[in-house]
Parts: C-alpha cells; structure tokens; sequence
C-alpha cells in the first residue's frame, strides 16, 4: 500500500537545494526511521532539523563510506540539524 502523508518529512537548508528526508517520519511502519541528506553545492550547508522526529540519530554512511559500529560518530538528536560538506550525503537511523 501507498504511505501516508506523514510518511516522508522533507526540510531543507535555506535558500538552497540541499535537503533532508525522514523515512517513516510518522512511525507508521514501526519504530524504525531513516533520514538521508543531500548537499549538492560546492560549499558546506546546514540543513536545520525542526521537522526531524525527535528522536536518537546513529549516522551509519556519508558520501564516503558505510562505518563500522567503532568508527561512527557518537548518537544523538538531532533538532539543531545535520552539517553537510560541500557535495556530500549522509545516512543517519534511529529505532
């Protein structure tokens, strides 16, 4: 079936193409989300955070890599937003 309106929750970094989207942001399909973000200038952006689900965030990829469990950076919420590199992405699950 076709997700809900409040399945997907888009913010976006201002005046900008650089964007964020939460999966599952209504928690419709459980507890698990996933928030993927895209900066595709050649300067960093910040991508502010206030239609993120509060919630703890465990980034899992960037533009480079997946980590490993040792190597990723420390949990946590993310209401102040995600800072993106200059055309990077990041992969971010929390539940």
């Amino acid at each position: 079936s076709r997700p809900g309106d409040g399945f997907f929750s888009f913010a976006f970094a201002t005046h900008r193409n650089a964007f964020a989207v939460v999966f599952n942001a209504d928690g419709s399909q459980g507890p698990l989300r996933l928030l993927f973000a895209v900066n595709p200038h050649l300067d960093s952006v910040n991508i502010h955070g206030d239609e993120f689900p509060v919630v703890i965030w465990k980034q899992v990829a960037d533009g480079e890599r997946f980590f490993v469990p040792d190597e990723a950076p420390e949990p946590g919420v993310l209401n102040d937003g995600v800072h993106l590199g200059p055309l990077s992405c990041g992969l971010w699950i929390s539940g």
